[in-house]
């Protein structure tokens, strides 16, 4: 298919913030090679993100409510896409049924035993050690684009609403300087001990700088533990991810499990330290892609965070003052 042929593209991403946000760098890429107008389905849980994704000229909704998806579906058909990416590199269902109903004249995305793809890209089991920006690029490869070297960095727009939200905040409490730690994650077994935020925060980070701490609203009452039992540590918790941006682009530095904030601080080139679990397929997909960053992990293979002691993230913490001060 050559470039004038190309005037309307769809790209498909169901996954979850972090996915969406990993899937940036090819919509810049797709801009680069082509003149059209990228739409974007996401599932309805990261409708929240649409409005600090770039490039994007329309979007759909997925949402499972069984009325919608016809809806959907004949939506997506009105639009009579040339190009369609589904960038799941594992079988769905969802994924072959809305690129079967889509009638995009090419289809990329990856086929098991249905066939309703045109390319199919690899799967998840071959790219063990691949990371998911260079997986979200793997449909480029059909139209025998050169790929970059390293990984290119996720993409996001901070709205003027947000800043401004969270300038006031700063000037409210007098805060100049700050490290941001994220507390929540996805899963349970991503979160590390109250107890041992403190002691990292009482001993090692709020000795040098004030902290601004978020996480997920039910999460709540957890942070307020931490806050009141710290020095010089600041709630500030939104619904809206969006709204945390800001806060993440304006840190010195960044402290999180691994979840969407260490792939928003990434975009944004935040140096950080990431706490993951010892999952290594998880660890080489989503590694940070900050210039300077830590990873610490438990020792034992699949553990969740709450085994990782105390000394093991304030030595990687150390590490990532070091890394700071050699600039």
């Amino acid at each position: 298919m050559s470039k004038s042929e190309v005037n309307k593209i769809l790209i498909v991403q169901l996954g979850k913030l972090g996915d969406l946000i990993l899937t940036t760098p090819l919509f810049s890429e797709l801009k680069k090679k082509y003149k059209a107008d990228i739409s974007l389905l996401v599932h309805k849980r990261t409708e929240q993100l649409l409005e600090v994704i770039p490039y994007i000229s329309n979007t759909f909704i997925y949402d499972k409510k069984l009325l919608s998806i016809p809806l959907l579906l004949h939506s997506i058909r009105k639009h009579h896409f040339d190009l369609l990416i589904d960038v799941k590199d594992h079988y769905s269902s969802e994924s072959y049924y809305i690129a079967k109903f889509s009638k995009a004249k090419i289809k990329i995305g990856f086929n098991q035993n249905k066939t309703v793809f045109n390319y199919s890209i690899p799967a998840d089991y071959e790219q063990e050690k691949t990371h998911a920006v260079f997986r979200n690029l793997n449909p480029l490869e059909y139209f025998n684009s050169e790929l970059p070297i390293n990984p290119p960095r996720p993409k996001l727009i901070i709205p003027e609403s947000s800043i401004n939200n969270f300038k006031k905040f700063l000037g409210y409490y007098s805060i100049t300087e700050f490290a941001f730690i994220n507390y929540s994650a996805s899963s349970k077994t991503r979160y590390w001990a109250i107890d041992k935020w403190k002691k990292l925060i009482n001993e090692k980070i709020g000795s040098s700088v004030s902290i601004v701490i978020s996480g997920l609203l039910s999460d709540k009452d957890e942070i307020n533990q931490i806050v009141s039992g710290t020095k010089n540590t600041y709630l500030y918790i939104s619904e809206d991810i969006k709204n945390i941006l800001p806060a993440i682009e304006s840190a010195k530095f960044v402290i999180s499990p691994d979840t969407s904030v260490t792939h928003i601080a990434s975009a944004f080139n935040k140096p950080q330290l990431a706490i993951f679990s010892n999952y290594e397929r998880n660890t080489n997909k989503f590694l940070p892609l900050s210039d300077k960053y830590v990873i610490v992990l438990p020792t034992e293979k699949s553990a969740a965070l709450s085994s990782l002691g105390y000394e093991e993230v304030a030595t990687a913490f150390d590490e990532l003052c070091n890394k700071l001060d050699a600039e």
